[in-house]
């Protein structure tokens, strides 16, 4: 397989490496292409949305509600999951998005639980997907290896009769 992110060759010249941007360790950039090495007829892979979750924020006791992909993802293939949305978190409507809750402090835990959503793990605790960094326009990105199951996704928060709403979780596809 080939990244193709953009080149520019002059047969009979020497070919000028510029500085390498640092590399994105979540994962292949959305708009970033793959060909097969099969030539100039190989055909160009683009990421396309294959099943896409809505996932539940209110749930009127402490259990969070779960939502199961419809698709089940092939053991050893590499999928990219993107979470978007935002909803009212809190009693006074204090705004969570895929991985934080009050975007001023940018809270990634609450009452000792990571906040957010979690797949394929689905008790409340210290631990669950890295969604990354804060992002202002609450699209997260991921690569996932498949498990020959479908995915089980499900949102941590620390109380779930206060939330509204309910978040987007893509399973995209190279294709």
């Amino acid at each position: 397989m080939l990244l193709a992110v953009g080149c520019n060759f002059t047969p009979g010249s020497s070919p000028q490496v510029p500085d390498a941007p640092s590399a994105d360790t979540r994962g292949l950039d959305a708009n970033a292409a793959v060909l097969d090495a099969g030539g100039a007829d190989a055909a160009v892979k683009t990421w396309v949305v294959i099943d896409t979750l809505s996932i539940v924020t209110y749930a009127p006791q402490l259990t969070p509600q779960s939502t199961m992909s419809a698709v089940t993802l092939a053991v050893g293939t590499t999928y990219k999951l993107r979470a978007s949305g935002m909803f009212p978190c809190t009693t006074t409507s204090v705004p969570g998005d895929a991985e934080y809750w009050d975007f001023t402090a940018q809270n990634n835990f609450t009452s000792g639980i990571d906040f957010g959503i979690s797949v394929d793990d689905t008790t409340p605790d210290g631990t669950k997907l890295d969604w990354g960094p804060y992002s202002s326009t609450h699209v997260y990105e991921t690569p996932y290896e498949g498990t020959g199951k479908r995915i089980v996704a499900v949102l941590f928060d620390s109380q779930y009769n206060n939330n509204t709403g309910s978040l987007k979780l893509e399973v995209l596809e190279l294709k």
